[in-house]
């Protein structure tokens, strides 16, 4: 390709390289950021044999390139990428540069344009075309628990405690990593919290709440509804990526929804 500057050969020993059924692909460009890696990560067998190229540049993604298409486009199913395999050249660059947002923007604009483009689509179904909902005894019946999927979520590093609590206030399920709560003593906060928010969205007129986030001395707190009847609120270290929190938690909230619904 023209626009890139190849400093090194293609046949270098890459200094990344797998399989996004095994390593989550905002895993991976978080470990080139963190890295302030610079160069080329290219990624494989996309969905419909696609091929995407991305460039680093002393950690943050100033290029993308899929066929004909480059910039903020490339990425616009970038959450939806659960297959393909990923290697990453350092040293080759890109003369171009289509991304100019801080990596951590990058990340949460991704996924509010890929939740858009969902809400989007989903809206505009033919009601006639829709399937009928199988009963939900008979749906996904190996889904995981509640305690699962809260488990997965204080597994990601930088996320130490997910609470599931009921908008009456009790705490359906939780899990603390680190040992410092008492899950049982926080659910009538987090429910009197999102109270207070939506009653400020409604006299602002901003519609109806999706998320919230609120930043302390030592932590974040990321708030989100599950359904109509419950809340998920996640900790996480104030030094965490907040674009990743927001993904890693958006990514499992139908699997929480689901199983509350089980």
């Amino acid at each position: 390709m023209s626009n890139e500057s190849r400093q090194t050969s293609r046949e270098q020993v890459p200094e990344l390289q797998g399989s996004l059924g095994q390593m989550d692909i905002i895993d991976v460009l978080q470990f080139l950021n963190t890295g302030g890696k610079s160069g080329e990560l290219m990624i494989k067998n996309l969905p419909e044999g696609r091929v995407a190229n991305l460039y680093f540049q002393s950690g943050n993604l100033i290029h993308a390139v899929m066929g004909d298409v480059e910039g903020m486009e490339v990425l616009e199913d970038m959450p939806h990428w659960d297959q393909g395999d990923f290697i990453f050249l350092p040293d080759i660059l890109s003369s171009k540069s289509t991304i100019d947002l801080p990596f951590h923007h990058l990340i949460m604009e991704v996924v509010r344009q890929y939740d858009e483009k969902k809400r989007t689509e989903e809206g505009s179904e033919d009601p006639s075309e829709v399937e009928p909902e199988a009963p939900v005894s008979g749906r996904r019946k190996k889904m995981a628990t509640l305690r699962d999927l809260l488990d997965d979520l204080v597994r990601i590093e930088g996320i130490n405690t997910a609470v599931l609590v009921g908008r009456d206030g009790f705490v359906i399920d939780g899990i603390d990593s680190g040992g410092r709560l008492d899950v049982e003593d926080i659910g009538a906060v987090i429910s009197t919290g999102i109270g207070s928010s939506e009653v400020m969205g409604n006299e602002l007129s901003v519609g109806t709440l999706n998320q919230t986030m609120v930043e302390f001395e030592k932590g974040i707190i990321l708030v989100n509804l599950v359904g109509e009847n419950a809340i998920l609120a996640v900790v996480a270290d104030l030094k965490t990526p907040l674009g990743n929190v927001r993904y890693q938690v958006k990514k499992r909230l139908a699997d929480i929804r689901d199983s509350l619904e089980s």
